[in-house]
């Protein structure tokens, strides 16, 4: 991968005097460098976490792990050699890594009980080695990118579990929309590590539930009942599915809305009319998929109401002596029960007649209607200009021009008389001036 090249020519434990050391099996210096075999081991530590992190990479194995990581330089290709010593010391030694067939069992190995304890001082703790056969093409997996998915995970799906049982396409969807991208085999990976601290949650069949009592979902003993829950997950992501396509529909309507007026606005009719066309098949689409939509809501309620019915009809059989008091006191005939029925057939048999059959548009009708779309497009654009000049006036309007006369008119001086008056006023000034000096 691109960004582990780039992973390498960034880290500056990786530099030139080092590849040989770090790309080789160094399991030998542990004895006679132990200073060097714990750089090595450290500095590929590091290195695997920002590679984990940097690409959120979840799941692998060592055969895959071990090709991905060949590092491509001018002088020649490095395959890390001692790369199962680093992954041996992470899930032996530091628990930063676990194989998946040991999921479910993390916790025991957190909380030993006396057996396995007795196992251990027997026979020794179990030490896993990579390069086994079985082993090197086993799922292993990040703790801290698995820990970090989790938490987004039960953020976004715990809630949506609690009212409804969901199948993992259906589940994977939802985080997708979340711009959450992670693949079906991760997410159960997830799921199966988040059962440690949550005894509630349940999988199976990729069916994914909630325990929490509720009767449609469990059977006497409190187990999840996944036969009858697998058909109606299957229904709610399918319902999903039929609304998501509907909402991009309608966006596709609204944007050939958008092109269809500016096409009018042109006056490109043969555009506009191919647009208008296209609109009404999406359209139609619509229609379909709400009546979709609307069954399949229904087809959901009914099944909610089988199960109802199911969950009463157990205390019926467990109380036959009310039964027979509310049969005893129910007198109704048969033929009221037939006659109902039929009515009831019969309403369901208008009710499809009146249903709406959509068929193509015709021609002569987009025209019409695409001769009143374009008169009303003139229309507007008509009462817009009217507009502006009606605004243009009153701007106009509103600027007041200066109203002072023309000089000489009456009211007004002159220029000879403005001068005139200058003149005498600096007379004036004069006299006062020459009188004050002969009093002093």
């Amino acid at each position: 991968m691109i960004y582990i090249q780039q992973l390498y020519r960034s880290n500056k434990e990786f530099r030139d005097s080092r590849l040989n050391s770090l790309f080789s099996d160094f399991s030998g210096l542990k004895e006679s460098n132990p200073e060097g075999y714990m750089a090595n081991l450290n500095a590929w530590k590091h290195f695997l976490s920002s590679v984990f992190n940097h690409g959120e990479m979840l799941s692998f194995n060592y055969t895959f792990l071990k090709k991905m990581l060949l590092y491509r330089t001018s002088r020649r290709d490095y395959l890390p050699e001692g790369l199962y010593i680093v992954l041996n010391d992470m899930i032996n030694n530091d628990k930063s890594l676990i194989l998946e067939s040991t999921l479910n069992m993390h916790n025991e190995s957190q909380r030993p009980g006396i057996l396995l304890m007795l196992k251990n001082a027997f026979f020794g703790t179990n030490i896993i080695d990579v390069r086994n056969k079985q082993t090197s093409v086993e799922t292993l997996l990040s703790v801290e990118v698995l820990e970090n998915k989790c938490k987004v995970i039960k953020e976004k799906l715990f809630p949506i579990l609690d009212s409804d049982a969901l199948n993992l396409d259906h589940l994977r969807s939802i985080l997708t929309e979340s711009n959450i991208d992670i693949s079906k085999h991760d997410l159960l990976l997830c799921l199966q590590y988040l059962q440690r601290d949550f005894d509630k949650l349940e999988i199976s069949n990729d069916i994914v539930v909630m325990k929490n009592g509720d009767a449609r979902r469990e059977d006497e003993s409190g187990e999840v009942v996944y036969e009858d829950l697998k058909h109606i997950s299957d229904l709610s992501y399918t319902i999903y599915k039929l609304q998501k396509y509907g909402n991009e529909k309608i966006q596709e309507v609204s944007d050939i809305d958008k092109k269809l007026k500016k096409s009018l606005h042109e006056k490109n009719l043969i555009v506009a009319k191919t647009q208008l066309k296209l609109k009404k098949l999406h359209e139609i689409q619509i229609n379909k998929t709400l009546n979709s939509l609307e069954n399949l809501h229904t087809l959901k309620i009914k099944v909610e109401d089988a199960q109802n019915n199911l969950l009463i009809s157990k205390v019926w059989k467990e109380n036959t002596n009310v039964m027979k008091l509310l049969n005893q006191k129910a007198e109704v005939s048969d033929e009221t029960f037939d006659e109902l029925y039929r009515e009831i057939q019969q309403t369901d048999h208008i009710s499809n007649k009146l249903g709406i059959k959509f068929a193509d548009p015709e021609d002569e009708a987009i025209d019409k209607e695409l001769a009143e779309l374009e008169s009303q497009v003139i229309s507007d654009n008509k009462r817009g200009e009217e507009q502006e000049i009606e605004e243009i006036q009153k701007k106009l309007d509103s600027l007041k021009l200066p109203t002072s006369k023309p000089l000489g008119e009456k009211g007004t001086q002159t220029a000879n008389q403005k001068q005139q008056e200058v003149n005498e006023g600096g007379k004036k000034e004069d006299i006062e001036t020459n009188k004050e000096a002969v009093l002093n």
